[in-house]
């Protein structure tokens, strides 16, 4: 990496908490470019108003409304994909009208068209220019970026 070049880190998660604490610290440390994965909560509008319903609303912070992110750094990094289908295959999952089976069995259709959307989404996103920035790449030397999750990350 040259003096002036910023790091190009992409992280993919298709839901795993471990990703979602390596994007976090990758973002802290601005050796993040961006983070692709499924619905997030981004603490929005129509979040917020989803959440306040009387009855949808629970449901909702039940489910998806656990999905959080916090720091506005890694919200803004954040791109979604596969949002219909993961809202989907989170309904489906809690029909009582279908057997368990059923359930299972399209709920995994849905979260392969999830995993799909997402790989697809990251694919596209590598393929962006990306606009350098020395001021980032300078805050993330100095950051102690050679620790193991940025080494692992490559930052």
């Amino acid at each position: 990496m040259t003096e002036d070049s910023a790091p190009n880190t992409l992280v993919v998660n298709f839901n795993a908490p471990e990703l979602n604490q390596l994007a976090l610290d990758l973002a802290r440390r601005h050796c993040l470019t961006g983070y692709v994965r499924p619905y997030i909560n981004k603490d929005r509008w129509w979040e917020r108003g989803l959440s306040s319903l009387p009855l949808a609303g629970d449901l909702y912070t039940r489910t998806f409304g656990r999905r959080r992110i916090a720091d506005p750094a890694l919200a803004k990094l954040t791109h979604e994909a596969g949002v219909a289908a993961d809202l989907c295959a989170a309904a489906v999952m809690r029909l009582p009208l279908l057997s368990a089976a059923r359930r299972a069995a399209r709920a995994s259709a849905l979260y392969m068209s999830v995993r799909e959307a997402v790989a697809r989404a990251a694919v596209d996103f590598s393929r962006r220019p990306i606009a350098s920035s020395p001021t980032r790449a300078t805050r993330c030397r100095r950051s102690r970026r050679c620790g193991p999750t940025a080494a692992a990350a490559r930052c």
